[in-house]
């Protein structure tokens, strides 16, 4: 009876406990929920009081590398407000956004990058350059390449390590480069200029309305631009044409300029009915030794330039025409040549009009010939050709003045002896000494003083009055 006892009383004191648990929980929360109701009240309400609940946990992609797998994962974070957009994509600023090849151009963005960052034009995946990161800008320059066609290319970022964003690529408008032409309009014979912006890896050939036939040659660049002369022929009609140009590497044209608003208009002379031109060549010196320069001189060509060649093979120079077709150049003599050779004048691209003339190749050593032209431009093949060496005239002249010297001398010698003694001579050579009277006169024989001297005679004759008495000199 008395166990009976205990085990109720017990139990009643367990049951007293739990009770007054329960009842201090109720109380905590009571407290708990009136202790947030004053802190909402003085700080603002708790994130989740609005929809009367805490805050839930979303799920949320994380951005991984390009060549990584998506990994989804629960991440706990508050709700963004309904205002705030979610950021996934950065734009690309191009400065400027179009232009021809060979355009500078400069690309910027923002964003993060764990590793390097590059700007890549998405067809060829090959970073511009250097990239740099400055004010939270990415910055790269590059030239737009010359093999790209007209259109639209797009550019883009690639990040080697994490990023949170993506960037979205930007678009650059290649357009047709132009030509500037000047003058705009002329006559037959007017020279024609044209400047090409930008750069090609190749060759620049200019020509008029893109056709070969009528082509200026090939454009050199000067100042960061192409520019090419020319002088408008015969074989233009009459009207509007166009210059274009093209950028050619190993034969494929990479892209080509065209003046775009500018034309040519040109107006047809009437028709030389007087004479034809004959085109003609001519070397000064037409002889000289390998390695040697000499000058070449046309006329007579009706074209836009000229070409000249060895042998009618080997390209030796090239000249624009004049308006009165005429072209000229300077030649060198190859070192391998030797002997007779021909140059061959013709016109770029090539017509009927040729001309050519022999050219000689001197040993080296030799004495070097020159030619001596004795009629005009158009008459340059009646030209004679002797050898000039001026010590041989040197040697002539001063022959001719010595032989005019001893002649001289030699006249004023005979003049000198054959002319009267002077009163002193006489005395220092003539010696009078009386002698017996002779009927027929009186001789005297003068005995020099000199024994070098030559001895003289004198013979007096007697005459009667009212002679004159007379000295001859009888010899020496």
């Amino acid at each position: 009876m008395s166990m009976i006892r205990h085990r109720f009383s017990s139990a009643k004191v367990v049951a007293a406990l739990g009770g007054l648990v329960g009842l201090v929980g109720v109380v905590g929360m009571l407290l708990g929920m009136l202790l947030g109701m004053l802190l909402g009240m003085l700080f603002g309400p708790l994130p989740g009081a609005v929809a009367g609940a805490l805050p839930q946990p979303v799920t949320r992609a994380a951005v991984a590398p390009p060549d990584a797998k998506p990994v989804t994962a629960p991440i706990p974070v508050a709700q963004p407000p309904a205002t705030d957009p979610v950021v996934t994509q950065a734009a690309v600023l191009l400065t400027p956004e179009s232009g021809p090849v060979s355009t500078t151009v400069t690309a910027r963005t923002q964003g993060w990058c764990s590793a390097d960052l590059s700007f890549v034009w998405t067809e060829s995946r090959q970073p511009w350059g250097e990239t740099v990161l400055k004010d939270g800008w990415f910055t790269a320059t590059t030239t737009v390449p010359p093999e790209f066609s007209p259109g639209s290319h797009e550019v883009s970022v690639l990040c080697a390590g994490d990023h949170p964003l993506d960037w979205e690529p930007a678009a650059f408008m290649v357009v047709p480069p132009t030509v500037s032409v000047d003058p705009l309009e002329g006559d037959v014979g007017t020279v024609v200029s044209a400047t090409l912006p930008g750069s090609c890896p190749g060759d620049v050939t200019v020509s008029w309305d893109g056709d070969p036939a009528l082509t200026w040659g090939t454009a050199e660049s000067r100042d960061g631009a192409y520019r090419a002369t020319t002088t408008v022929s015969r074989g233009l009609s009459t009207g509007s044409h166009r210059v274009t140009a093209s950028c050619t590497v190993y034969g494929k044209v990479l892209f080509s300029w065209e003046s775009e608003g500018f034309t040519v208009t040109v107006a047809t002379r009437p028709p030389d009915t007087t004479s034809t031109p004959v085109p003609r060549v001519v070397m000064r010196p037409d002889k000289a030794t390998a390695g040697a320069d000499a000058t070449a001189e046309a006329s007579g060509f009706v074209c836009g330039q000229v070409v000249f060649l060895w042998d009618d093979v080997g390209r030796a120079g090239a000249s624009p025409v004049a308006a009165d077709g005429t072209a000229g150049t300077t030649v060198t003599v190859p070192s391998a040549f030797t002997g007779r050779h021909t140059l061959v004048v013709r016109c770029e691209p090539a017509t009927d009009q040729v001309a050519r003339t022999d050219f000689t190749v001197e040993p080296a050593g030799s004495q070097v010939t020159t030619t001596t032209d004795v009629g005009s431009s158009d008459t340059a093949d009646q030209e004679q050709g002797g050898i000039v060496t001026p010590w041989v005239w040197v040697a002539v002249v001063l022959a001719v003045v010595l032989v005019a010297v001893l002649l001289l001398a030699a006249f004023l010698t005979a003049v000198a002896l054959r002319g009267p003694r002077s009163r002193r001579w006489v005395r220092g050579h003539v010696r009078v000494m009386p002698g017996r009277r002779a009927a027929d006169g009186i001789t005297i024989v003068d005995t020099p003083v000199d024994p070098r001297g030559p001895e003289v005679s004198v013979r007096l004759e007697p005459h009667p009055h009212p002679g004159e008495h007379v000295i001859e000199e009888m010899g020496t």
